[in-house]
């Protein structure tokens, strides 16, 4: 059995257009999101064991309280730039190339690609848009990622900040 979670960053502030899309910090309401998500998932499903992460500002600082309240070390936690604004595909690829020693993985990236990528995983789940700060988990009965296709996983559970 392996374990898929996809998190979206929280809600990112527009208020210095001069700044480059990946340098873009949250908001005030982004600040206050992640880490009410944070606590969510710590209280409600289990850590993952790698977390891999989009290099945009950020994501940087979306994970950092959801780390805090799973009380994860850094070591579980890898920045890829190819998270960076993904499509589906680069996702795919960023799933089947795991480490099968690996049984509960995160990706925390960004939309359009995390939402597309999201319908992509079973019929049982779909969604026009995972707002932010949003998660999704989703399961494949399988013994290695290489394995993970398209409307092969279990739809486990869908939360948002908005929600709670």
């Amino acid at each position: 059995m392996k374990i898929l979670y996809l998190l979206r960053h929280a809600k990112s502030s527009w208020d210095n257009q001069a700044l480059d899309d990946h340098e873009r910090p949250l908001n005030e309401r982004g600040k206050t999101d992640a880490p009410k998500m944070g606590k969510w998932l710590a209280d409600n499903v289990k850590p993952p064991q790698l977390i891999l992460c989009s290099d945009s500002a950020r994501t940087r600082a979306t994970i950092k309280p959801v780390m805090e309240a799973w009380q994860l070390p850094q070591e579980v936690l890898q920045f890829e730039s190819s998270l960076y604004h993904a499509n589906t595909l680069t996702l795919w690829d960023l799933v089947q190339s795991c480490s099968d020693d690996v049984d509960i993985l995160m990706l925390v990236g960004h939309n359009p690609g995390l939402t597309e990528f999201a319908n992509s995983l079973c019929k049982a789940f779909e969604t026009e848009n995972i707002p932010t700060s949003g998660f999704a988990a989703f399961s494949f009965d399988i013994k290695h990622w290489k394995e993970a296709e398209a409307n092969e996983a279990a739809f486990e559970t869908y939360q948002f900040p908005k929600n709670l």
